[in-house]
């Protein structure tokens, strides 16, 4: 926000101890909040819809373009439907009008952090079954490849298809398969 007042008023009332949370900056411009975002990586962001030198909903949107998990939430004295709808199309986890009050405020960055904890399971979700299947794809290729050609002639085509799956070179149309086990 580009009123100290607004700003001071903000900070006072956000629940800094029960929320695992910290300031690690303010601005009350579009620029100072360019070198402060880029210095200090923050993961939540509550930005005012009209700034100096800018548009607030711009800003979170370009941070957000940086880093796609990051929670914004935006806050105005302006009611217009416009102003919410791209809130919500930036993808801002609430958006608030002034004058602003503490449940109001602290709802909205439990929601933030309750996002941005789904983001963190989810991405460890899928380096869990990156790292599982990186362990294991030896052995599946192995046991697919056992399948193809246990069970019968499927078709050239089906086999072919197989082969481009498995990215195994079969330049020509004849093959051979030797299949060994210890």
């Amino acid at each position: 926000d580009d009123e100290i007042d607004v700003r001071e008023h903000l900070i006072s009332i956000i629940d800094w101890n029960n929320l695992p949370l910290r300031l690690v900056a303010q601005a009350s411009d579009c620029d100072t909040a360019r070198e402060l975002y880029l210095l200090h990586q923050p993961k939540i962001i509550i930005t005012d819809i009209n700034l100096s030198m800018g548009s607030g909903l711009d800003l979170a949107e370009e941070f957000m373009k940086l880093d796609p998990t990051m929670q914004c939430i935006v806050v105005t004295g302006y009611s217009d439907f416009y102003y919410a709808q791209r809130a919500l199309r930036i993808g801002a986890v609430e958006f608030l009008l002034k004058p602003l009050f503490p449940n109001a405020v602290n709802e909205s960055l439990q929601k933030a952090i309750n996002r941005f904890k789904t983001i963190r399971a989810q991405e460890a979700s899928v380096e869990s079954m990156q790292q599982l299947l990186d362990e294991n794809a030896h052995s599946v290729r192995n046991a697919y490849l056992g399948r193809l050609f246990r069970f019968g002639e499927e078709g050239a085509g089906s086999t072919e298809e197989k082969f481009r799956e498995l990215h195994i070179d079969c330049p020509g149309p004849y093959y051979a398969v030797a299949l060994l086990t210890l």
